[in-house]
């Protein structure tokens, strides 16, 4: 039973956003492309003991950091699991860094405030212990009015909150 006292409600999961995780990918790909042509630039100038040896292997290791950073990207991407799944009990946060609390139950939340405008929206769950957690509206798929109304309706019934008709 939920907090309302009726049948669970079903979790429902909502999903990263493709097209910001292929911005992602693209930019890690440049940098990688670009990191390669430069490394080899460098390839002919480099002594054991010079500025240009050390600008190599420097170079490779961005390389390598940049390509493990698009391997895990591209990784996150095909697995296509929900990066915000909602239910009866509560929220959870999957693979999204950065945002705050991961996880907490209905009972905690105090309120849900939108922040920020256009791109740059951030929807706030803002707990009674002080913390929150940030969810920036553009990384998750679906549409938020979508996942928005459903956060609220979830919320809305464990805290026994009806709507006025």
């Amino acid at each position: 039973m939920s907090a309302a006292g009726s049948n669970p409600a079903p979790s429902a999961g909502y999903h990263v956003n493709k097209a910001a995780v292929a911005a992602v990918l693209g930019v890690l790909a440049v940098g990688c492309g670009g990191g390669v042509l430069a490394t080899l630039a460098l390839a002919p100038l480099r002594d054991r003991h010079s500025i240009w040896s050390v600008l190599f292997w420097c170079l490779l290791v961005a390389i390598a950091v940049m390509a493990a950073l698009l391997a895990v990207a591209a990784v996150r991407l095909l697995r296509g699991r929900p990066v915000l799944v909602l239910d009866a009990d509560g929220y959870r946060i999957d693979g999204l860094r950065g945002a705050g609390v991961r996880s907490a139950d209905w009972s905690a939340v105090d309120d849900v405030v939108s922040v920020g405008s256009g791109s740059r929206r951030v929807v706030e769950i803002r707990l009674r212990d002080g913390r929150k957690t940030s969810l920036p509206v553009r990384l998750i798929e679906e549409p938020p009015r979508l996942w928005l109304t459903d956060l609220d309706n979830r919320l809305n019934s464990a805290h026994r909150q009806r709507r006025l008709r």
